[in-house]
C-alpha cells in the first residue's frame, strides 16, 4: 500500500501536490468499492457514481 500512496499525488484541495498517506489510500479504495456496490443494487433512482477521484499516479504503475 505505501507503494501505491508514494505514486500518487493529491490534485486538488490545501494538501495538493502531497503524497497520501495509506491509510487514506485504503479508505479511498472502500468508499469507492462501497459506492459502486451500493449503485449498482440500487437502480431504481437512475443515481450513478458522482464519486471524484481526488488523486492521480505522478508516474506509470508497474503492469498496466
Amino acid at each position: 500500500m505505501r507503494d501505491i500512496a508514494g505514486r500518487l499525488v493529491i490534485t486538488k484541495g490545501k494538501k495538493k501536490g502531497q503524497h497520501p498517506f495509506p491509510a487514506t489510500v485504503l479508505r479511498m479504495l472502500r468508499d469507492h468499492d462501497h459506492d459502486h456496490t451500493t449503485s449498482r443494487s440500487d437502480t431504481s433512482n437512475g443515481s450513478s457514481d458522482t464519486g471524484q477521484l481526488l488523486v492521480q499516479a505522478d508516474r506509470p504503475v508497474a503492469g498496466h
